[in-house]
């Protein structure tokens, strides 16, 4: 309900405190009554002192004269004899019953207790103190009491002091918790107020930022970077349906028309020609439906499927076998540098279905973009592999390097060519390339060169002949060493 968080953190603070005061209270009233009391017990024993000393001077009268103490009520005092019979006693005292029940201390000892009612005031509490000392014939016992009253009257005004003002403490407990709080949430409050007027089409709304960097500063701050997060996010989506729409759209369309024209003139039309480009145009689409798909995978973070269940996989071969089949299918030559001695196969762990989709994608994306030579480069180093595909091409701007590997990304010299992509296979090698542990760059130099790390393997005692690279694998796959060698880091080219 509304204000309950004010309220439960106002009962909180009252029940914590109240605790608090409670027990301090009790505390404080033990100290302060155990305190008086033996400011009590001192005074009494002062009395029975003083009339030690007279006993022990040997002129201990039958009635003694004891003046009331400064602060305290008048000293009782009664004395027994050798024999336990009462021999003295103060003014008010005489004729009264002994004051203390129960034998006398040891000589030199001392006996202090609290009795309820004296024969002079029965309704009284008294504090008592007998002490036995040495006289004249024998050892006679001093009996003290003084009156509680002092200590009465401590213990009823603290106790008038805790209940008259507790409550209108706890109540300021509570009426200060509750302004914070509330100052508190209201600008909690005001950030949900905000962020509920966000709407998905337009996220580009931000909380303002207070000053300062206290919890709700922080919460702000994050909030508008989740804002951000999510306008990048959705920013992506809709670029991405925008892209995959006219991605579809034009083969669809070629199908189209290529339909359209051979049904107008049925007896004119070449068939197995059409049906050649139809087919070619149903290609396409699945390709370009399997990479959406693809991607959606990545997207929703399933990257298991991608590197498990992982095996050993000799990149050379999957390497060798990607060059033979793009050879296959291109006129670019394929220059093989240095491929790795047999026995020296580096291996890293993996799928090699889609290792060998990665390595295709920048193949692929490499002789598109190739005037004359596809140079390929694999070799090994400090607990890594590292694969590199080069072409002579034009190169790209470093200004776009950023966007190579952004989907559906072709910059206009490959969106001018009817041989162009669909700008998802260097994404879609990336996607594979981090799922593996490993990372794709983009450097420098005349051309492109497209530049993969892998973390290699560790195969423990496999077999050799496990390790070496088999049928399909660079050592097979070589074309002559020498056309299109490129030196440097150099640059790819998107629109694989």
């Amino acid at each position: 309900m509304q204000g309950s968080v004010r309220a439960r953190t106002a009962a909180a603070s009252v029940l914590v405190v109240g605790a608090g005061v409670l027990a301090a209270g009790i505390g404080v009233a033990a100290l302060l009554h155990n305190t008086l009391l033996d400011d009590t017990d001192r005074a009494a024993v002062h009395g029975a002192q003083d009339v030690a000393a007279i006993i022990q001077a040997g002129a201990l009268p039958e009635r003694l004269p004891i003046p009331a103490l400064p602060d305290h009520d008048q000293v009782l005092v009664q004395v027994t004899g050798p024999g336990g019979g009462i021999v003295s006693a103060s003014d008010r005292m005489v004729g009264a019953p002994l004051m203390l029940d129960g034998p006398p201390p040891p000589p030199g000892g001392r006996r202090s207790e609290t009795v309820r009612g004296l024969a002079i005031e029965p309704s009284a509490r008294f504090r008592v103190v007998a002490l036995t000392t040495p006289g004249p014939a024998g050892f006679y016992t001093v009996y003290a009491a003084t009156e509680l009253g002092l200590v009465a009257r401590s213990d009823a005004a603290l106790r008038r002091l805790l209940l008259l003002g507790g409550p209108p403490f706890l109540a300021l407990v509570a009426l200060v918790s509750w302004l914070i709080a509330d100052r508190a949430l209201r600008r909690v409050e005001g950030i949900r107020a905000k962020v509920d007027e966000i709407i998905p089409e337009a996220l580009d709304g931000r909380v303002p930022e207070p000053p300062g960097d206290d919890e709700i500063t922080r919460l702000t701050r994050t909030m508008n970077e989740m804002l951000e997060r999510l306008q990048a996010a959705g920013e992506r989506q809709r670029r991405f349906v925008a892209d995959a729409s006219h991605e579809l759209k034009s083969p669809l369309a070629a199908v189209q028309a290529d339909l359209e024209v051979a049904l107008a003139h049925p007896d004119q039309a070449d068939w197995p020609a059409t049906a050649a480009r139809l087919l070619a145009e149903d290609e396409r689409m699945e390709q370009l439906v399997a990479d959406l798909l693809f991607l959606a995978q990545c997207d929703e973070g399933d990257f298991s499927s991608l590197t498990a269940p992982a095996e050993p996989v000799s990149l050379d071969r999957v390497v060798g076998d990607e060059v033979a089949r793009l050879r296959g299918r291109w006129s670019v030559p394929v220059v093989v540098d240095a491929p790795p001695p047999p026995g020296e196969a580096p291996i890293v762990a993996g799928r090699p279905e889609h290792l060998g989709r990665a390595v295709r994608n920048l193949l692929e994306n490499a002789a598109r973009h190739a005037r004359q030579t596809v140079s390929v480069t694999l070799r090994t180093g400090a607990g890594a592999v590292e694969l590199v595909v080069a072409d002579d091409g034009p190169g790209i701007d470093p200004a776009h390097r950023s966007q190579v590997f952004d989907r559906f990304t072709r910059l206009d010299d490959a969106r001018g060519r009817d041989e162009g992509g669909t700008g998802l296979g260097l994404p879609i090698a990336r996607e594979i390339v981090e799922a593996h542990g490993g990372g794709i760059s983009i450097g420098d130099g005349p051309g492109g060169r497209l530049v993969v790390r892998l973390p290699l393997a560790g195969i423990g005692g496999q077999p050799e002949d496990e390790a070496r690279p088999r049928r399909g694998g660079l050592d097979r796959d070589v074309a002559p060493v020498g056309q299109g060698d490129v030196a440097h880091d150099g640059q790819g080219e998107p629109g694989a």
